[in-house]
């Protein structure tokens, strides 16, 4: 089987992998079965990507990319209550995450033109997902108040030193330890604009 067949292949597999995972959080909203459900969906999709990418070096990012776009749209549908809008956040999902598996390679052509769109689909993947942990701390402050605040503002500022870690690695090819000050700058004015905001 050559690989661009195996490619869109896996790539639908996942994405109707998400489908199914995400109708059954939908129309089922048990605690224990979500947890299996997201679990089981995470796992599989790492495996899925591995599969595809195993040979390809330098992949760890994307696989972290896709894993944190499956967190974010899965904590806004079970967020939102409107119907239209979580039908939406289903087939942006579904879509955003066959676009990740089937076109990462594209970053390894040397044409420039085609390494820009998968770039700039990553990068607002990822902002994406910058906006949804935000939004899923401030709900989770604002249902659970007994929750402490301070743990949610260390995830979130976990969350966001990563994600800027990710956008980063795609335009230098540094080391993560050059960029790991400058991710630590952000992760505390994220933890600082917590209390803030």
């Amino acid at each position: 089987m050559s690989f661009i067949l195996k490619k869109y292949l896996i790539s639908l597999m996942a994405a109707l992998l998400s489908a199914i995972v995400l109708l059954l959080v939908i129309f089922f909203p048990e605690v224990w079965l979500f947890i299996g459900l997201i679990s089981g969906w995470l796992i599989i999709s790492g495996l899925l990507f591995y599969s595809l990418y195993y040979k390809t070096p330098g992949r760890r990012p994307d696989l972290l990319t896709v894993l944190l776009t499956e967190i974010s749209f899965v904590s806004l549908i079970i967020l939102v209550e409107w119907s239209f809008l979580r039908w939406l956040l289903l087939a942006l999902a579904i879509f955003f995450i066959f676009l990740l598996f089937a076109k990462l390679n594209q970053e390894d052509s040397r044409m420039i033109f085609e390494q820009k769109p998968a770039r700039r689909m990553k990068m607002m993947l990822l902002v994406f997902d910058a906006y949804a942990f935000f939004t899923v701390g401030y709900a989770v402050s604002m249902f659970f108040q007994d929750f402490p605040f301070i743990v949610i503002a260390i995830l979130e500022a976990c969350f966001l030193a990563l994600i800027s870690l990710l956008i980063w690695r795609q335009y230098f090819a540094v080391p993560v330890k050059a960029l790991a000050l400058w991710a630590l700058i952000i992760g505390l004015l994220v933890f600082e604009l917590m209390f803030v905001v």
